[in-house]
């Protein structure tokens, strides 16, 4: 048994409660490290899936947007407007929406936080030189 001096209070176990926040706080930040990264990976592929629908539809003769939605589509975006300009020029919009970090599974805590921001867009024009 362990005798308790007067006047001291004790703190037997407090460093159990101060490891167990630290180690909930690491958790946090990964989570949210990890919703930061799918948000910044559908950036890239929505631009990726941009660029290449632009290049697609302004590479025909005439330019063809119905060539730019299925090229959108095969690299997982959705195209939202492709204008085709006087020139020959074709300026395109596509969505892609932030995957979950937990791929698909509804485990991770932050999984709202990715759902909530929806999609991202993508812009890109291509034309002749």
């Amino acid at each position: 048994m362990s005798r308790r001096t007067a006047g001291r209070p004790r703190d037997e176990g407090s460093g159990t409660v101060l490891t167990l926040c630290v180690v909930v706080l690491a958790l946090v930040l990964a989570q949210l490290a990890a919703a930061l990264g799918s948000v910044v990976q559908a950036r890239h592929r929505a631009s990726g899936a941009a660029d290449l629908a632009a290049l697609a539809a302004a590479g025909r003769d005439p330019p063809s947007c119905p060539r730019a939605r299925e090229v959108a589509r095969r690299n997982g975006a959705a195209l939202v407007e492709c204008t085709v300009a006087a020139d020959g020029s074709v300026t395109v919009e596509v969505t892609v929406e932030v995957a979950s970090p937990a791929g698909g599974s509804s485990a991770m805590p932050f999984d709202g936080v990715t759902r909530a921001l929806g999609a991202v867009v993508g812009r890109a024009r291509a034309g002749v030189p």
